[in-house]
C-alpha cells in the first residue's frame, strides 16, 4: 500500500514536472540562438512598448483636456410660449461641459417672428433668472453629467 502511494505522487511529481517543462519551452530561444541575443532582443522590445505607452498617455491626457471643455450633454425642454400660436414650436437647449460650464439657448416662436436667447451658465449657476422652460433643461443637463460621472466612475473600478 505504502508504495502504490509512493508510485502515485511521484507519478503526478513527474506530470506536474513535464507540464512545467513544456510550459518553460514556450519561452526559451530555440536551439540555434543564444540567450544573450534573446535577452537583448525582448529588453529592446520592452523598450519600444515603454516609448508606445507614453505616447498613449499622452494622447489620453490630451484628448482628456479638450473633453473637459467640450460640451458633454444636452437637453432640450420644447414648449409653447404663446396658448394661441404654434405647437411646441419654441424651445430651451442646455449644453454643458464637465465642469458644468455651457450656455442655454431659448428660441420663441411666434406667427411674425422667431427670436433665439442665449444664457450663460457658469458652474451650474446661470447668471441671469431662467424661464422655467429655461431651468428645467439646465436641470436635465445636469443630471446627465451626473449619470456620466457616475458610471465613468463605476468603469474606472473594472
Amino acid at each position: 500500500m505504502l508504495l502504490t502511494l509512493i508510485l502515485i505522487l511521484l507519478l503526478s511529481e513527474g506530470v506536474v514536472l513535464g507540464y512545467l517543462l513544456w510550459k518553460l519551452r514556450l519561452f526559451l530561444p530555440p536551439k540555434n540562438e543564444g540567450w544573450l541575443e534573446t535577452l537583448n532582443q525582448h529588453q529592446e522590445e520592452l523598450k519600444e512598448l515603454e516609448k508606445t505607452k507614453k505616447k498613449i498617455l499622452t494622447e489620453i491626457e490630451r484628448l482628456e483636456s479638450i473633453l473637459k471643455e467640450s460640451y458633454l450633454v444636452s437637453s432640450i425642454v420644447r414648449f409653447t410660449a404663446f396658448s394661441q400660436i404654434g405647437a411646441n414650436q419654441s424651445f430651451s437647449l442646455c449644453l454643458l461641459n464637465d465642469n458644468q460650464n455651457g450656455v442655454i439657448l431659448t428660441n420663441i416662436f411666434t406667427n411674425q417672428a422667431s427670436r433665439l436667447y442665449l444664457k450663460k451658465i457658469e458652474k451650474g449657476k446661470p447668471q441671469i433668472p431662467l424661464s422655467p422652460e429655461e431651468k428645467e433643461a439646465l436641470q436635465k443637463a445636469v443630471h446627465q453629467l451626473k449619470l456620466i460621472k457616475i458610471r465613468s466612475r463605476q468603469l474606472s473600478k473594472i
